[in-house]
């Protein structure tokens, strides 16, 4: 359907036209979201290059389309150049629009959340603290746009090497609000309150009961909403494996966890770090259940993977 669209829009707009453009770009993250990266890519570039030589490097649209692109490298692990992209996005949209406008916010939120997972947490705090101030001074203290940010902020403070116990504590409370504000706003089952609710359960750690039935929540949720094969879905599949891995009923988590890296291999494919998070799960639970054959491969894999897209140090590499 896409491609069609693409074809007839070149044909009869030719191949720069805007609405030609964004075909492509819907294209790209249709490709995007089924885990296609690879075939994603070239499409955003093409999209970039053509608003930059027509529109210029300043315009909205050129800035959009930088946020698009640095938000596919981002999930492909190629942290660096999603910054440079990032950057140059906020510094255009900071130029055009000033520090408070719904875009530039939205620059500041998506650096800050790159930030987060290349580990330079201060900066990222600042940035989030300034995300957060800007959206209550446009929209005051009630608005989703604020609840998305408290739940991208906790994330860092639940993230941080230096975690204090108070650290911890307002992540929770920041994750409450979202989880509350996005119920009352959204409804109990959006996909954003689910997200949020996801999070406080991970926060909330495999002993506690209220986690249990958090996250039983959102998998049935996601699944309503979803499918049960979204990555979104397993990614809950693979967190609720590992509370029950704790809690002792091994077997159980052993088939949610295949199904878990089953269906991200398949939807997002190997280098995914979804696809890698689930992967880890799953080997130690087996080497939990002294299953060494099964665990090594997947070990090993894991491991070899991160320290390509994330380098020997980062601590997701360290942890495999």
């Amino acid at each position: 359907y896409h491609l069609k669209i693409i074809q007839l829009r070149q044909s009869s707009l030719g191949p720069d036209h805007l609405e030609t453009l964004q075909a492509m770009s819907n294209l790209a993250y249709m490709y995007k979201m089924l885990g296609q990266l690879d075939k994603a890519e070239p499409l955003y570039r093409r999209v970039l290059t053509s608003h930059e030589t027509h529109l210029g490097p300043s315009h909205n649209v050129t800035a959009a389309s930088m946020a698009n692109l640095a938000g596919l490298l981002k999930e492909k692990g190629r942290h660096g150049e999603a910054e440079v992209l990032y950057r140059r996005a906020l510094e255009s949209r900071e130029a055009r629009h000033g520090r408070l406008h719904h875009d530039t916010l939205q620059s500041v939120n998506d650096l800050a959340g790159l930030l987060r997972l290349k580990g330079q947490f201060d900066e990222a705090q600042i940035l989030y603290e300034r995300a957060l101030a800007g959206r209550k001074a446009l929209h005051g203290e009630d608005h989703v746009e604020i609840y998305r940010v408290k739940n991208n902020y906790a994330l860092l403070l639940k993230d941080r090497d230096d975690k204090s116990r108070f650290d911890h504590q307002k992540a929770e409370q920041l994750y409450r609000e979202a989880r509350a504000g996005g119920s009352a706003k959204l409804g109990l089952d959006h996909p954003d309150t689910l997200t949020f609710e996801h999070n406080l359960a991970a926060l909330l750690g495999p002993s506690s009961d209220e986690a249990q039935q958090l996250f039983l929540h959102v998998v049935a949720g996601r699944e309503k909403r979803l499918g049960k094969e979204s990555p979104d879905t397993l990614r809950s599949v693979s967190n609720l494996a590992c509370l029950l891995e704790y809690k002792g009923d091994i077997q159980t988590a052993k088939q949610m966890q295949y199904r878990a890296y089953n269906g991200l291999l398949k939807r997002l494919g190997e280098d995914h770090s979804e696809t890698l998070t689930c992967m880890n799960n799953l080997a130690t639970l087996l080497i939990t259940l002294q299953l060494f054959e099964e665990a090594e491969p997947l070990c090993r894999r894991a491991l070899r993977k991160r320290e390509e897209m994330l380098g020997p140090e980062h601590r997701d590499t360290l942890t495999s």
